[in-house]
C-alpha cells in the first residue's frame, strides 16, 4: 500500500510541473484578447438598453513611462496574417487598448520610441498613424437670437411627418460629446444607454459641452409634449456614442472605436457632426467597415469656408460612402462658414438653428450655427426614410445618396444637390432606387447598375438581374418600374475616354477625338496658343461628356517702367518690373523693383516665363555734380550716423555700437583725420561753441573749434544713471530715467527731479519756440504724446488718438513744425494727423519735404517724389546748397547745386531716382473678347470703381488713387492721398474715397481726375455709399447722412442693418424687410418682406440682388434663386459664382466664372473682374445686354433663295450682325460663303462663354460617281443589280446610263440590271447623262460561283459578300461538303492560310478556276462568334467592348455581333449573347462547344458534411487556371431542398443569373489579365437548407463550363457534388478540419496555426456540440493572398462564450516557368534576316564557301529555360541550325537559322559526299549483344517474383 501511495505521490510530483506549465501557457493558447472581446460584446448589449449602469473599462491598465520620455499614442493596425498570440507578445508590456473586436487587429498603443518599435515589429504592421486631435465639432458661431423654426419649413419636414415621425426600430448612432438625458425635451425620447469610447464602457449620461445634446435633440427630441421643439425623427431611437469631452479636440482613435462600436451594435444611421483636415487610413478602414455593415454614414462638411482652407476636403465627410452635408442660411444660399468642395453631397439649414442645452440642472434653448446641425437634420431625415421603408429592401449609404440626387437639383460645390427635401425623400423612398447611374450623366468605360426593387428595362430590353453591366458607347435609357411607379434614367457611356496631351509649356494641346474650345472659342488639335492669360481648355465628347484643364500662360515680356533703351540719366533710376518673367540688371537677378545709382553703362534684360522671349535695355547714368566718398569707418553694418559742422569744416561719423567716433575733413570724407575712443553715442547736440555728445549715463562737451584738430580739452559730465531720453536746453539737460523726468545742470552738475510720469519715455524733443518738451514712448506700444510746459513745469496735454496704431520701435523725427512718427505726419500746432505715407523710418524735415531712409515725400500733397538708391541715415544741406547724403553703409554723396534744392526741387539734387508709382502694365489680349492687365507685384488692389471710360483703383496701404483707362487698362494718372484709403466710390461725375483711420472723405471730378478736396465728416463710414453729394451710412444701427457740400450731418433715426443708394432713393434693409426712402425728403416710398434675413444687397434698375436671389422692385416678389452668390448685374444679365444667368430666360447661359474680389458690368456691358494682382476685362460683342442673341441668316449662294428646313443646295452665304462665327474650328465672318456638304453647325461665339448655334445641312455638289463594288462575280444566267455611289456621300444623285462593249458576255439595261450570258470578263460603264462623270466595273462570269446545296442551312449574302447561317462549332469539312461549286475551293483563315478546323468569323472561302485564277471569294460569319475562334464564349463579350469603343471591325464581325438581326449593334445583342453563354436563353445556334481543356477542371467545393436547416457555402474553384481570365457556366441544384441566398465575387468581376434550380455565372478579369494562380476560386454562393431536407441528398451539378485563356476558348469538364443532409449530433464540443492534416483540436487551446495545400480553396470544417449550445464558424474561403483567419464562436449550454481563432496559411503555388524565349541571338561575323525578335522563330543568312562552321551567341530570357543547340558543319547549299528552348513547364520553342553556303568558285569541284561512308558496327553490336542480355535479365526477375507469389499462396 505504501509503495502504491509513494508511486502516486511521485507521479503527482512528476506531473505537477507539467500542470503548472500548462496553466501558465493557458493565456497563450486561447485568444489572449478574449476578455476584451467578451466585455466589448457585453457593452454592446448594455448599450442597447435604456437604463444607466456602470460597467468595467475595456482599456488595459497603463504602464508608467520613464521620466523624461515624451510618449505619443499611435493607432496601429496589424496585418491580418499575424496571429493574436504574436500580437499579444508585442503589446503586453505596452500601454494599449483595443479599438474594435480583436479580429480587426486595431489598437491604440503608447510608444516612447517609435523608431525602435517599427524596427522590431514594422514587418507585422499594416498601418500606423499618430492619434492626433484632428477633429472638431462643427459649430461655427454663437448667435444669441430668438429661437427660429425656419429650417423645418425649408426642408418640408411638416409634410414628411404625414408619412411617419420615425420608428423605434430605427437607431441613429450619434458620435459626439455625449448626451444630457435629463433635458426636459428628452422625457419621451427613446435613448439607448449608449457607449463611451473614452472609457470604453457602456452608458452615456453626461455632455460637458452640450454639443451632443444639441445634435441628438435635432434628430429625436420629444414631440407633442408642449415643450421645446421636436426632433425631425422624434419616434426613432438614439444611440449616444461619446467620443470626446471637448468639442474642439477629438482623438482619431475614439472616432474609430465609436464607428466600429456603432456598426457592431446595429445602428442604421451614424451621425458625425465633426470634421478635420487629416485623412486617416485607419479611420477610413472603420468607415468602410460600417458601410459594409449597411450603415448610412452622415457627416458635417466643415466650417472653414471663410478661411484659406474653405476649398479643402474635411473628414470624415469626404471619405467615400459618407454623405457630406453643407450648411445654408434662411435665404437658401450656402453659409459663408460652410465648406465648399467637390465632396459636398447635400445641404441643410445650419444658421440660427434652434437647439437644446442642459446646464446648471436647467433645460434651456439657444440658437447656434454650424454644419454640425445641418448633418443632424439630414440624419433625422435618413431615419424617417428608413422608418418608412418597406421590409427586406436594400437601403444603405449608396441608396440614400441616390435618393438625395433624385430629390435634389443640379450639383454645385457649395450646396451639393441642393437643400434636402424631407417630403420628397419620404415620397420616393419606397420606389425603386437605382445606384451606379444618374440622369444626364456620362460614364467612362462600363457602367454597373443596381436597383433595389421592381422590374427593369434597359434600352427597351427587359432585364432580369439586379446588377447590370452596360458597355456600349452612346445614350442609354434605363427604366425601372414598381407597380404604377416608374423611374426613367437617361445616361451616356463613353468607352473611349476623352484624352488629350499637351506640351510641357501648355502652348499646344493635341487630341484625336472630340471637339475642343479654348476660353469658349473653337480650338483645333495642335493649334499653337500664343496669348497669355488664365486659359480654360475644354474637350467635349459626343455624349455630353467633357474634360477640362485650367492653366496659365505668361508668354509676354514683363513691362518695364523707369528706363528706356538707350537712355542717358543724370541721376539714379528706379526700375519697376510688372508682370511675370525674370529680370537681370548687369547679370544679377532681381524682382519687382530696383534702384540703380552706380555711374556708367548698365544692361537690363527681361525674359518671359517660358524663356521664349527676351528684350535688352542698355542705359547710362552720368552725373557731373556728384562726388562720392567711401568712409573708412568700421562697423558699417550698424548704420553710420553723421554730425556735420560746416562752419568748422569737419564731419563726425559714428555708429550705435562703436565706442568712439571718426573725425573727417568736410572736404575729404574718405580718410578720417583721427579716431578717438569714448562711450557709445546715443545722440548729439550743437550750439554756437560746443559739440555735445550724449552717452548712456554721461555727456561729453567739446569745443567745436578744436574737434578738427584733435579735440584738445573735453569735458565729461557723469549723470550717474542711465538716460532713456534727453535734450539740451541752454546749460540744462532734460532727461528721463524710465518714468521720471529730471534736469541736470551743466553749470553746477546738480540733478533736479521735475515730474513723475505714468509712462516710460524714450524719445524727447525741445520745441522750436523753446517752450515745450515733446515726449514719446516707442517701446511699450502706449501710443502717447506728452507735452510738457517748461515754464510752468506741468503737463499740458497727453494725446493718444493721433499716433499710429502701433508705435513700437517706430522712428520719430521733429522739424518744420511737424512730427513724423513712422509713416504718420502730425502738425505741431494743430496736433492733427497731416498725412500717412509708405515709409516707416523718417530721418529729417527740410521745409515741406520729409526725408526717410528710402524716400523723399512732399508733406503738403503726400506725394512720394523720389527714392534713394541705398538706405540713407541722414541728409544735410549746406549754406552753399551743397547736399550731403549719408548712407547707412558708410558711403557719402556730395552733390553740388546752383540753387536751393528744397525750393527748386528735383531728385537729381539729392542723387535720388524719380519715383514712378505705375502699377498697370496695360492691356494684354487673352482671347476674342478677354483682355487683362497685370498689377505690380508689390501692390494689392483693395477697392475699385468705374466711371465711364475711367477706372479708379486703391491698393492696400498705399496712399494713392490710381486712374486707369477702362478700355485699354493703361494707367493715366496717380493721385496722392493724404491718408491710407479704405474704399473708392463713383457717383454722378464725382469720385469719392474714404479712409481707414481718418474721418475725411476725398472728392474730385471723376471725368477730370487731378487733386480733389478733403471734407471732414466726423466718423469713418463702414461702407462708402454716395448719392447726390450725400454720404449715406449706418451708424449705431441707424441711417446717417452727411451732406458733403453743406458739411451737415443728419441722424435720420431710420433703423437699418445696411443701406444702399441709387439716384434719388435710399434702400434700407433691416432683418427681412427692405424699405425704400426718398433721399431728399426721407419719406418712406415703399417696403416689402423678402422672407429671408438680408445680410447684403445691391440694386440694378428694377432688381435687387441679395446673396443668390433676385427681387423685382415693381412686383415686390422674388424673381428667381440663382443658387449662386450674385456678383454683379445689369439689365437681364446677372453674373453669379456659378455662371452667367439670364433674367430673360431665367436660366444660366454659361458657366463662365472669373473669380476675383470685385465685379462690375458697365453701361456698355463690358464685364470687369478685379483680383488683388490682376484686372480682367471681357468686352461686350455689341454694347448691349449679353442675354440678347445676334441675328443669323443663312442664304442660298445667289443670296436670293432660302433654306428649306435648314437644308441647302451647294453653298450658302453666312450673315450675322455681331459676334464671331465658326464652323468647326475655322472662323467665318459675316458675308462668307460656305460649301462643305453634310451636317454642319454655325457657332456664333459671344462673350463669357455664350454661344448661339445654328444647325444646317448642305447638299454638296456632286464630285464623282463609282460602283458600290468595283468587281463582281456572276455565274451564267445569274442576274444582279448594280448600284452607283454618289460622292461625296451627301451629294444628290443624278441620272446615269449603263453600257458595255462586252455584249456577248453580259446584258445590261438602263437601270443597272445585269444578266450573265457567257463565261468571260466584261466591263460595265456608268456615265451621268450630262457626261461629266463616268466610272467602270469589272464583271467576271463563270459557269458557277460559290453556292450551297439546296438543302444546306448556310446562306450567301452577295451584297456584303458573306456566308451567313453558320452555327458556332461548325467544322470546315461541313462547310466545304455543303458547297455546290465547280473548280477548286479553299477555306482560308484570317491570315490567308489553308484551314481545316472549326470555322470562325472572318475566315474566307475562295473559288479558283482550272488555271488557278480566283473567281469568287466570300467571308464567313458565325453568329455570336466575334473573336473568330468559331465558338461562343466570354471572349466574344470582350470584343463587344472594343466595338462600343469605336474599334475598326470588318463586316463579318459586325454581322456576327448583330444577334437580334436589327442591323444595329446594341446592348440587346450583348444581353442576348450573355444569356447564351450563361445558358438561360438560347438565341444562337451552337452545334459544338470548344475543345475540352486537358489541364483545367472545375469543382463545387463545400463541407463534406452538411446539416439540416443550416447554411451551405459553395465555392466554385477552377484548377489549372494559370493564364485564364474568364470562366462561365451553370450550377444546377435542388431548389426544393436549397434556398438560394446570394453570391459574392472573389478577385474577378462577376455576372450572375439565378432562376429556380440553377445559377449561371460569368467570372472575368476586366483587363484580360491572366490568372497567376493555378487554382482560383471564382465565386462563392450561399444557400440555406430548406425544411424537409433532412436525410435527403443534395446535388450540385456544374455544367456548360467554358474558360478563356490566351484568346482561346476551352470547354471544362463539369463535375457533380452530392451531399446527404445530416442532423447535427450532440456531444462534447469539438472541431474537425477535414482537409487540414495538421489540425488537432482541444477545447482549452484557443488559437491555431495551420498550413494547407495550395489546391485548397476553403476549409472543410465540421463540429459538434452539446444540446443547448451553439457554434458559429466564420468565413472559410481562402482569399488570393493565401492567408485567412477563421473565428469560431462557441457558446456552451450555460451561456458562456469562447472564441477560437484558426490562422490559415495556404502553401504558395509552385508554378513552373513557361518562358522559353531567347533574349538575343547573334551569328558571329554575320547578320541574320530578319533582325532578331523574341517572337520570330525563323531566320536566314548566306555565307561564302570558305565558311564551314558558324559560331552562335544566344541566351534565354528565363534562367529556368534549358537550351539545346544543333549546329552541324556546313555543306554547300541549304543547312539548318536549330536552337531548342525548353521551358520549366515543358513548353518548347525552336529557333531555326537557314544557312545557305555558297558553291566553290573553282571549275573542278569535288562533291563533298563523293565517297560512301563506311557502315558503323556500333548499331550491330547493340542489336546482337546488348539487347539479348537485357531480355535475359528481365526473364530472371519475373520468374523469381512468380515463385515467391506461389510460395505465399
Amino acid at each position: 500500500m505504501q509503495k502504491r501511495f509513494l508511486a502516486i505521490v511521485i507521479s503527482i510530483l512528476l506531473l505537477l510541473p507539467l500542470l503548472v506549465l500548462s496553466a501558465g501557457a493557458y493565456d497563450y493558447a486561447r485568444n489572449p484578447f478574449e476578455e476584451f472581446d467578451s466585455r466589448r460584446r457585453e457593452e454592446i448589449k448594455k448599450s442597447m438598453g435604456g437604463s444607466a449602469e456602470v460597467f468595467g473599462t475595456l482599456k488595459r491598465n497603463s504602464t508608467m513611462s520613464p521620466a523624461g520620455t515624451e510618449n505619443k499614442k499611435y493607432i496601429v493596425k496589424f496585418r491580418d496574417e499575424i496571429t493574436l498570440s504574436r500580437i499579444y507578445e508585442i503589446v503586453r508590456e505596452l500601454d494599449y487598448s483595443l479599438l474594435a473586436d480583436s479580429a480587426q487587429r486595431i489598437f491604440l498603443i503608447t510608444l516612447d520610441d517609435f523608431n525602435s518599435f517599427m524596427d522590431e515589429h514594422g514587418d507585422m504592421v499594416s498601418c500606423i498613424e499618430e492619434d492626433i486631435q484632428n477633429r472638431q465639432i462643427s459649430a461655427a458661431t454663437n448667435d444669441p437670437y430668438l429661437p427660429q423654426v425656419w429650417a423645418y419649413r425649408e426642408m418640408n419636414v411638416y409634410d414628411a411627418w404625414n408619412y411617419t415621425g420615425g420608428d423605434a426600430d430605427v437607431t441613429v448612432a450619434v458620435l459626439d460629446t455625449g448626451i444630457s438625458r435629463d433635458h426636459e425635451d428628452f422625457a419621451g425620447s427613446l435613448i439607448l444607454s449608449g457607449y463611451d469610447a473614452l472609457t470604453q464602457k457602456a452608458n452615456v449620461t453626461s455632455d460637458a459641452s452640450g454639443h451632443g445634446t444639441a445634435v441628438c435633440g435635432l434628430i429625436a427630441a420629444t414631440a407633442n409634449n408642449k415643450i421645446g421643439s421636436a426632433g425631425i425623427s422624434y419616434g426613432a431611437t438614439i444611440m449616444p456614442v461619446k467620443i470626446t469631452d471637448d468639442p474642439n479636440y477629438i482623438q482619431s482613435s475614439n472616432v474609430i472605436k465609436g464607428l466600429y462600436f456603432a456598426a457592431d451594435a446595429g445602428a442604421d444611421i451614424i451621425n458625425m457632426s465633426f470634421s478635420g483636415q487629416s485623412k486617416r487610413t485607419t479611420e477610413e478602414g472603420a468607415i468602410k467597415y460600417a458601410l459594409n455593415k449597411g450603415c448610412i454614414l452622415i457627416a458635417a462638411a466643415g466650417n472653414h469656408g471663410e478661411t484659406d482652407y474653405g476649398d479643402m476636403p474635411e473628414y470624415p465627410a469626404s471619405y467615400d460612402g459618407v454623405i457630406s452635408v453643407a450648411s445654408v442660411g434662411e435665404n437658401g444660399d450656402a453659409s459663408t462658414f460652410s465648406q465648399r468642395n467637390e465632396y459636398i453631397d447635400i445641404a441643410a439649414p445650419g444658421e440660427s438653428i434652434y437647439i437644446m442645452k442642459y446646464e446648471n440642472n436647467e433645460s434651456r434653448y439657444y440658437t447656434d450655427s454650424g454644419t454640425s446641425y445641418s448633418a443632424a437634420y439630414v440624419s433625422g431625415i435618413a431615419a424617417l426614410a428608413v422608418s418608412y421603408l418597406d421590409e427586406d429592401v436594400t437601403f444603405g449609404s449608396e441608396e440614400f445618396m441616390s435618393l438625395l440626387k433624385y430629390t435634389g437639383g443640379k450639383w454645385n460645390r457649395f450646396r451639393g444637390y441642393g437643400i434636402i427635401n424631407a417630403s420628397r425623400v419620404l415620397e420616393q423612398v419606397n420606389y425603386p432606387i437605382v445606384t451606379g447611374i444618374f440622369d444626364g450623366e456620362t460614364y467612362i468605360n462600363k457602367v454597373n447598375i443596381t436597383y433595389n426593387r421592381g422590374d427593369a428595362i434597359l434600352d427597351g430590353i427587359p432585364q432580369y438581374a439586379k446588377t447590370l453591366e452596360v458597355m456600349k458607347n452612346g445614350s442609354h435609357t434605363f427604366v425601372v418600374s414598381y407597380g404604377e411607379y416608374s423611374r426613367t434614367i437617361n445616361f451616356y457611356v463613353d468607352n473611349k475616354p476623352l484624352t488629350y496631351n499637351h506640351s510641357d509649356d501648355y502652348t499646344v494641346f493635341t487630341f484625336e477625338r472630340g471637339s475642343a474650345t479654348l476660353d469658349g472659342v473653337p480650338y483645333a488639335s495642335g493649334q499653337k496658343i500664343t496669348k497669355s492669360g488664365d486659359h480654360v481648355f475644354v474637350l467635349s465628347g459626343p455624349y455630353s461628356n467633357s474634360v477640362s484643364k485650367r492653366f496659365t500662360l505668361n508668354l509676354d515680356l514683363p513691362y518695364v517702367v523707369g528706363v528706356t533703351d538707350g537712355g542717358i540719366y543724370d541721376t539714379p533710376v528706379c526700375i519697376r518690373i510688372i508682370g511675370s518673367g525674370s529680370s537681370t540688371l548687369d547679370g544679377i537677378s532681381f524682382t519687382g523693383e530696383t534702384i540703380v545709382g552706380t555711374e556708367g553703362s548698365h544692361t537690363l534684360v527681361v525674359t518671359n516665363s517660358t524663356l521664349t522671349q527676351s528684350r535688352t535695355y542698355t542705359f547710362k547714368i552720368q552725373s557731373n555734380n556728384v562726388k562720392t566718398f567711401d568712409s573708412d569707418i568700421l562697423n558699417v553694418n550698424d548704420s553710420v550716423k553723421p554730425i556735420v559742422d560746416e562752419k568748422h569744416g569737419y564731419v563726425v561719423l559714428y555708429t550705435k555700437n562703436t565706442q568712439g567716433i571718426n573725425v573727417y575733413s568736410i572736404n575729404n570724407l574718405t580718410n578720417s583725420l583721427y579716431f578717438t575712443r569714448m562711450d557709445k553715442l546715443t545722440g548729439y547736440d550743437i550750439d554756437e561753441d560746443y559739440l555735445y555728445l550724449f552717452h548712456d549715463s554721461k555727456i561729453t562737451r567739446i569745443l567745436r573749434s578744436k574737434v578738427k584738430s584733435g579735440f584738445g580739452t573735453k569735458e565729461e559730465f557723469n549723470i550717474g544713471e542711465s538716460m532713456t531720453a534727453c535734450v539740451r536746453i541752454a546749460d540744462n539737460i532734460y532727461y528721463t530715467v524710465g518714468t521720471s523726468l529730471k534736469k541736470y545742470s551743466l553749470s553746477d552738475r546738480g540733478i533736479t527731479p521735475i515730474l513723475q510720469l505714468d509712462i516710460r519715455i524714450d524719445k524727447m524733443f525741445f520745441s522750436n519756440d523753446g517752450n515745450f518738451l515733446y515726449m514719446f514712448n516707442t517701446r511699450d506700444d502706449i501710443n502717447s504724446i506728452i507735452i510738457f510746459n517748461i515754464a510752468s513745469g506741468t503737463v499740458i496735454n497727453e494725446l493718444t488718438d493721433l499716433l499710429p496704431a502701433n508705435t513700437y520701435e517706430k522712428k520719430i523725427v521733429y522739424g518744420s513744425g511737424m512730427f513724423a512718427i513712422g509713416g504718420v505726419v502730425i502738425n505741431e500746432q494743430s496736433l492733427w494727423r497731416v498725412s500717412e505715407n509708405i515709409s516707416e523710418n523718417p530721418i529729417k524735415f527740410y521745409g515741406n519735404l520729409l526725408f526717410t531712409d528710402k524716400h523723399i515725400i512732399n508733406t503738403v500733397t503726400n506725394e512720394c517724389l523720389a527714392v534713394f538708391y541705398e538706405k540713407v541715415s541722414d541728409v544735410y544741406i549746406g549754406a552753399d546748397n551743397k547736399v550731403y547724403v549719408f548712407y547707412e553703409n558708410g558711403f557719402i554723396d556730395v552733390i553740388s547745386n546752383s540753387a536751393n534744392p528744397i525750393s527748386d526741387f528735383s531728385p537729381s539734387k539729392f542723387r535720388a531716382a524719380v519715383y514712378n508709382e505705375v502699377i498697370s502694365a496695360g492691356s494684354t489680349e487673352q482671347s476674342l473678347y478677354m483682355s487683362f492687365c497685370n498689377i505690380y507685384r508689390e501692390r494689392n488692389i483693395s477697392s475699385f470703381a468705374i466711371y465711364g471710360e475711367w477706372m479708379y483703383i486703391l491698393c492696400e496701404n498705399i496712399p494713392v488713387l490710381y486712374k486707369i483707362n477702362a478700355d485699354t487698362l493703361v494707367q493715366v494718372d496717380q493721385i496722392p492721398l493724404l491718408h491710407m484709403p479704405k474704399q473708392v466710390f463713383v457717383s454722378d461725375d464725382n469720385v469719392y474715397v474714404s479712409f481707414k483711420e481718418a474721418a475725411f472723405v476725398y472728392s474730385a471730378q471723376a471725368s477730370l481726375g487731378g487733386y480733389g478736396e478733403y471734407t471732414e465728416i466726423g466718423f469713418i463710414p463702414q461702407e462708402l455709399v454716395v448719392a447726390d453729394n450725400k454720404l449715406i451710412s449706418v451708424r449705431d444701427g441707424a441711417v446717417t447722412i452727411f451732406n458733403i457740400v453743406e458739411e451737415i450731418l443728419y441722424n435720420t433715426g431710420i433703423a437699418a442693418g445696411g443701406v444702399y443708394a441709387d439716384n434719388s432713393l435710399i434702400y434700407v434693409y433691416n432683418s427681412r424687410t427692405l424699405s425704400i426712402y426718398d433721399l431728399a425728403s426721407l419719406t418712406l416710398t415703399d417696403s416689402f418682406n423678402t422672407g429671408i434675413n438680408i445680410s447684403s444687397f445691391s440694386v440694378s434698375g428694377n432688381y435687387i440682388y441679395s446673396a443668390g436671389r433676385i427681387y423685382d422692385l415693381v412686383t415686390k416678389k422674388q424673381v428667381y434663386n440663382t443658387g449662386g452668390q450674385i456678383l454683379t448685374g445689369r439689365g437681364n444679365t446677372v453674373f453669379t459664382q456659378n455662371g452667367l444667368f439670364s433674367l430673360k430666360s431665367l436660366a444660366y447661359l454659361s458657366d463662365f466664372s472669373a473669380g476675383g474680389l470685385y465685379h462690375y458690368l458697365d453701361e456698355r456691358y463690358n464685364y470687369y473682374s478685379v483680383s488683388a494682382d490682376k484686372i480682367l476685362r471681357v468686352a461686350s460683342a455689341n454694347g448691349t445686354d449679353l442675354t440678347e442673341m445676334p441675328d443669323v441668316e443663312l442664304l442660298e449662294h445667289d443670296n436670293e433663295g432660302s433654306e428649306q428646313d435648314g437644308i441647302f443646295n451647294d453653298n450658302i452665304t453666312i450673315k450675322y450682325n455681331y459676334g464671331y462665327g465658326y464652323i468647326g474650328t475655322e472662323q467665318f465672318g459675316s458675308g462668307s460663303i460656305f460649301s462643305v456638304g453634310g451636317a454642319n453647325t454655325l457657332t456664333i461665339v459671344l462673350p463669357c462663354g455664350i454661344t448661339k448655334k445654328v444647325d444646317f445641312y448642305i447638299i454638296p455638289a456632286l464630285e464623282s460617281i463609282r460602283f458600290a463594288n468595283r468587281e463582281r462575280y456572276m455565274s451564267v444566267n445569274e442576274t444582279i443589280m448594280l448600284h452607283i455611289q454618289y460622292l461625296p456621300e451627301e451629294a444628290s444623285p443624278v441620272a446615269v446610263n449603263f453600257r458595255t462593249k462586252d455584249i456577248d458576255i453580259i446584258k445590261i439595261n438602263n437601270n443597272g440590271l445585269v444578266t450573265a450570258l457567257n463565261v468571260g470578263t466584261a466591263t460595265v460603264y456608268a456615265e451621268s447623262t450630262d457626261g461629266r462623270f463616268i466610272t467602270e466595273c469589272k464583271i467576271r462570269v463563270s459557269r458557277a460561283l460559290l453556292k450551297f446545296n439546296a438543302g444546306a442551312k448556310y446562306k450567301i449574302d452577295r451584297n456584303d459578300l458573306l456566308v451567313k447561317g453558320i452555327p458556332a462549332g461548325t467544322k470546315a469539312s461541313e462547310v466545304l461538303a455543303a458547297l455546290d461549286a465547280e473548280g477548286e475551293v479553299q477555306l482560308l483563315d484570317s491570315e490567308g492560310n489553308p484551314f481545316d478546323g472549326v470555322v470562325g468569323t472572318g475566315m474566307i472561302l475562295v473559288l479558283m478556276n482550272s488555271i488557278g485564277e480566283e473567281i469568287d471569294k466570300l467571308s464567313l460569319c458565325v453568329l455570336g462568334d466575334l473573336s473568330g475562334d468559331g465558338y461562343i464564349s466570354t471572349e466574344d463579350l470582350y470584343v463587344y467592348r472594343e466595338i462600343f469603343k469605336g474599334g475598326d471591325f470588318n463586316q463579318a464581325v459586325l454581322e456576327a455581333a448583330d444577334i437580334d438581326g436589327s442591323n444595329n449593334i446594341t446592348e440587346s445583342d450583348v444581353s442576348a449573347l450573355r444569356a447564351q453563354i450563361m445558358g438561360y436563353d438560347k438565341s444562337v445556334e451552337v452545334v459544338a462547344l470548344p475543345p475540352v481543356s486537358s489541364g483545367m477542371k472545375i469543382y463545387a467545393f463545400m463541407n463534406s458534411r452538411i446539416y439540416d436547416r443550416e447554411k451551405v457555402i459553395v465555392a466554385i474553384q477552377l484548377e489549372g487556371a494559370l493564364g485564364a481570365y474568364a470562366v462561365s457556366g451553370t450550377l444546377d441544384f435542388n431548389a426544393d431542398l436549397l434556398e438560394y441566398k446570394g453570391v459574392r465575387e472573389q478577385s474577378w468581376s462577376l455576372i450572375t443569373h439565378n432562376e429556380n434550380g440553377f445559377i449561371s455565372f460569368i467570372a472575368y478579369d476586366s483587363d484580360k489579365t491572366g490568372s497567376t494562380r493555378n487554382t482560383r476560386t471564382v465565386l462563392e454562393i450561399e444557400f440555406v437548407l430548406r425544411e424537409g431536407a433532412l436525410g435527403r441528398q443534395v446535388l450540385f451539378d456544374l455544367n456548360n463550363i467554358i474558360a478563356v485563356s490566351g484568346g482561346l476558348s476551352y470547354s471544362v469538364l463539369g463535375s457533380q457534388t452530392l451531399r446527404r443532409v445530416n442532423l447535427r449530433s450532440n456531444g462534447e464540443f469539438k472541431l474537425k478540419i477535414n482537409n487540414a492534416d495538421n489540425f488537432v483540436f482541444s477545447k482549452d487551446i484557443f488559437e491555431y496555426d495551420i498550413i494547407v495545400k495550395s489546391s485548397v480553396a476553403a476549409l472543410d470544417i465540421d463540429y459538434e456540440y452539446p444540446f443547448g449550445a451553439s457554434c458559429i464558424v466564420g468565413n472559410t474561403i481562402i482569399p488570393d493572398n493565401d492567408v485567412l483567419e477563421i473565428m469560431v464562436i462557441y457558446k456552451d449550454p450555460e451561456g458562456e462564450s469562447f472564441t477560437y481563432t484558426i490562422n490559415v496559411k495556404r502553401e504558395k503555388e509552385v508554378i513552373p516557368d513557361n518562358n522559353c524565349y531567347l533574349s538575343y541571338l547573334f551569328v558571329k561575323g554575320f547578320s541574320i534576316s530578319p533582325e532578331f525578335h523574341r517572337s520570330t522563330l525563323r531566320y536566314s543568312l548566306t555565307v561564302p564557301y570558305e565558311v564551314k562552321k558558324l559560331t552562335l551567341e544566344f541566351s534565354p530570357e528565363s534562367d529556368n529555360c534549358d537550351t539545346e543547340l544543333s549546329n552541324p558543319d556546313l555543306k554547300v547549299g541549304e543547312n539548318t541550325i536549330r536552337i531548342t528552348c525548353i521551358a520549366e513547364d515543358g513548353n518548347v520553342k525552336i529557333y531555326t537559322v537557314m544557312v545557305t553556303r555558297e558553291a566553290e568558285t573553282s571549275v573542278s569541284q569535288k562533291p563533298e559526299n563523293s565517297e560512301a561512308e563506311p557502315i558503323s558496327l556500333n548499331g550491330i553490336y547493340i542489336a546482337c549483344v546488348v539487347l539479348p542480355l537485357i531480355a535475359a535479365l528481365i526473364y530472371i526477375v519475373v520468374r523469381r517474383r512468380v515463385k515467391k507469389s506461389i510460395k505465399k499462396e
